[in-house]
């Protein structure tokens, strides 16, 4: 026998339109068992239209809980770096997007000081502060600069020297990543040491309480060793040297 869903019943009162469900038994078809939904009693309407006004909010939430559990987006330079010391044979030459950059717009990379005028103890130093970027690529580590501090540790390194560095593990690096690191180096670096007016007199006044404190920088002291080493005029310094120096 067909279900009347007519006969008065709260418990087989029709469902809801919105909920989707057929509430005729034309639709539901002759002998179809009522779906499970039909069982339940009406939604208060009141509820109802609360959570109408409420279903932005919780949409906002929703999205919000989305964004939350998103995966992280990778940054401009947000690759595994590996720290550690190589040897300078290691290192197969500035990366050739670079070389090409700085060729193109005739930036100068020569290296004039004068290495071989420090003491040993500064240049050992220096070969410790040097910590080159370089670059891990299909096998190769390239240098992802200008090439100066891989040519002055070329210059100032042993052969078995192990040199401090960074190594970027990616398998891609853009042009601009790159040349970032051309920023850092030419302009960043150089604006943080540039030398403020009277510098000279601050350089010399710094060499002397050195020489005082028993730290002997250069192989030979003298005026014009300091300025051959320090690439500063004699001119420039001889105002401020100690009389008598050489």
């Amino acid at each position: 026998m067909q279900q009347d869903f007519n006969d008065g019943d709260p418990a087989n009162a029709p469902p809801s339109e919105a909920q989707g469900v057929a509430s005729t038994p034309e639709r539901l078809g002759a002998g179809a068992n009522p779906p499970v939904e039909a069982s339940q009693p009406l939604p208060d309407v009141a509820s109802t239209e609360r959570a109408s006004h409420r279903a932005p909010d919780k949409l906002v939430a929703t999205d919000a809980r989305s964004d939350a559990s998103a995966p992280r987006r990778t940054s401009f330079f947000d690759h595994d770096i590996e720290v550690r010391k190589v040897r300078l044979d290691e290192i197969d030459g500035v990366d050739e997007d670079i070389t090409q950059f700085l060729r193109e717009n005739d930036v100068l990379i020569d290296v004039s000081m004068q290495s071989d005028r420090w003491s040993q103890p500064v240049t050992r130093i220096a070969i410790q502060c040097l910590h080159l970027p370089l670059w891990y690529r299909r096998g190769r580590l390239v240098h992802l600069g200008s090439g100066k501090a891989l040519t002055l540790a070329r210059r100032l390194a042993h052969h078995d020297d192990l040199l401090p560095a960074s190594i970027v593990q990616a398998k891609t690096l853009s042009l601009q990543q790159k040349l970032t690191y051309i920023a850092y180096e030419l302009e960043f670096l150089p604006a943080v040491h540039r030398p403020g007016n009277g510098y000279p007199a601050a350089a010399v006044a710094l060499w002397q309480a050195l020489e005082r404190a028993g730290v002997a920088p250069l192989k030979r002291p003298g005026l014009r060793d300091f300025a051959s080493a320090t690439g500063i005029s004699v001119s420039a310094l001889k105002s401020y040297w100690k009389p008598g120096a050489a």
